[in-house]
């Protein structure tokens, strides 16, 4: 399984690269800034497991799925990115509306398993919320397939969901 978008890049607009670059830095900042001055939240990121904050009903692609199956389910239920699963659900790769929109034209035909950026960027369930957080900064990713001790996807976690630690009072996290 070959990543394509490290042999084809489209052009970048620079002044979206400024940007987002920009942003970046600056949410970087503000979550410096969080943690430092928060004592308590930083505590909780560092001790509550992304099991509490994932997302458990995921929205997934089969290797075999067609690039038109993969852009519908993306509008279909607003979502960003899906996971590739193989036939025993485990992640093997992730697809995002970039890399559909990158692959738009020349690979209308393409599956997933041609479309996939791989290898996944995952997290466990008992991870760390401040470990997840730092693995989706450092990868550069939005959102983390949550696996199993075998690479079966159980859930999934975004950058809001890892930030929701930061909000909460004192009260038990609730699940969804």
């Amino acid at each position: 399984m070959t990543m394509l978008s490290s042999t084809w890049m489209p052009e970048l607009n620079p002044d979206w690269v400024q940007q987002h670059a920009e942003h970046r830095e600056t949410t970087l900042r503000y979550l410096r800034e969080l943690g430092t001055s928060t004592g308590e939240a930083s505590s909780r990121a560092a001790t509550t497991p992304v099991a509490e904050v994932m997302v458990r009903g995921v929205v997934a692609a089969r290797e075999q799925a067609r690039f038109p199956d993969i852009v519908q389910a993306l509008a279909r239920n607003h979502v960003g990115a899906v996971p590739v699963l193989d036939e025993r659900r485990r992640v093997v790769g992730v697809i995002s509306a970039s890399d559909l929109l990158a692959h738009s034209h020349p690979m209308r035909d393409a599956t997933a398993r041609e479309l996939m950026t791989t290898p996944a960027v995952v997290t466990t369930p008992d991870a760390t919320v401040e470990s997840a957080a730092r693995l989706a900064a450092h990868k550069r990713v939005q959102r983390l397939p949550v696996v199993d001790a075998d690479g079966v996807l159980v859930g999934i976690v975004a950058r809001a969901d890892l930030l929701r630690v930061f909000l909460r009072s004192d009260t038990p996290p609730t699940s969804h």
